[in-house]
C-alpha cells in the first residue's frame, strides 16, 4: 500500500504542491521530494477536518454493527454457537458500504465545508 501513496505523491513532484495529510504511521513520504511539500496534520484535528471520520465510517460501522449482531442473534435462536467467517466480513463489509447513501456523503462533506467557512 506504501508504494500507491508513494507513486502517486512522485506524480504531484512534477508541479508545485502542497498535500494535507492525517498522521496514519503508514503515510511514508519518498524523499527527495522537490515540488511537494507534505504537511501532517495533528492527531486531534484529524475528526474535525476529515468528513470520512465524522460520519461516513460511523454510518457504516452502524451497518456492519447491525449485520454482526443479527448473525449472531440467527444463530443463537437456531441453537447453533455462531462462528464469524472470512467471507461473511466480506460481504457484511460489501453491503454495508453500498448502503452508505450519497446523501450521507454529501451531508458529511457540507458539514465540514460549513464548519470551515468563516461566521460573520
Amino acid at each position: 500500500m506504501n508504494g500507491i501513496l508513494q507513486e502517486f505523491i512522485k506524480s504531484l513532484n512534477q508541479r508545485m504542491t502542497l498535500l494535507l495529510m492525517d498522521n496514519a504511521p503508514s503515510h511514508i513520504i519518498p524523499e527527495n521530494m522537490t515540488n511537494v511539500r507534505c504537511e501532517f496534520l495533528l492527531p486531534s484535528t484529524t475528526s474535525h477536518l476529515q468528513p470520512m471520520d465524522t460520519g461516513i465510517i460511523n454510518t457504516f460501522k452502524a451497518h456492519y454493527h447491525r449485520y454482526l449482531v443479527r448473525f449472531h442473534i440467527e444463530a443463537i435462536d437456531a441453537g447453533w454457537t455462531p462462528k464469524v467467517e472470512i467471507s461473511d466480513t466480506i460481504r457484511w463489509t460489501k453491503r454495508s458500504w453500498d448502503e452508505v447513501s450519497c446523501i450521507t456523503i454529501i451531508n458529511c462533506w457540507q458539514e465540514i465545508s460549513a464548519m470551515s467557512s468563516p461566521t460573520s
